[in-house]
């Protein structure tokens, strides 16, 4: 069995918690530490892996509260494949013609930077982060 610091603060912290993400995090610590839970099964009834409890454990027993709090900078999941300034020299590039389709991006990111996305990665990019509408290729079937 891991040991918890602090067991008694997280049903307080649990209570008031408004965060769904921290509030998550609190349980399962309530569930383990409080309730007697085993890490496998709390895990499981809360649908995350075995290694994220483990995770939490440790954010919560070095850090405390603020180790379950994601900071404004913490990227959750994967990095993107292009980064803020490749996506600003994009912008740049796309300045001035206003015809573009989404393969024609595509082509010219992996053309210019190396970096292979998918035409709806690209479309995501432009009309996600930079607000852009531009026409999507679409597919000519041939009988």
């Amino acid at each position: 069995m891991v040991a918890i610091k602090d067991s008694h603060q997280i049903s307080k912290l649990l209570e008031q918690e408004r965060d769904e993400r921290v509030r998550k995090k609190l349980a399962f610590l309530d569930m383990v530490a409080n309730r007697g839970e085993e890490i496998i099964r709390a895990t499981l009834n809360l649908e995350i892996g075995y290694s994220t409890g483990y995770k939490w454990i440790r954010d919560w027993n070095s850090k405390g509260y603020a180790g379950l709090v994601p900071s404004k900078k913490e990227r959750v999941g994967r990095p993107p494949k292009l980064g803020e300034e490749e996506v600003r020299k994009v912008v740049k590039m796309l300045d001035g013609r206003e015809d573009w389709t989404v393969e024609e991006v595509r082509r010219m990111i992996e053309r210019e930077f190396g970096v292979s996305l998918s035409n709806s990665q690209v479309w995501r990019i432009l009309r996600k982060k930079l607000g852009m509408v531009l026409p999507r290729s679409y597919r000519t079937y041939v009988n």
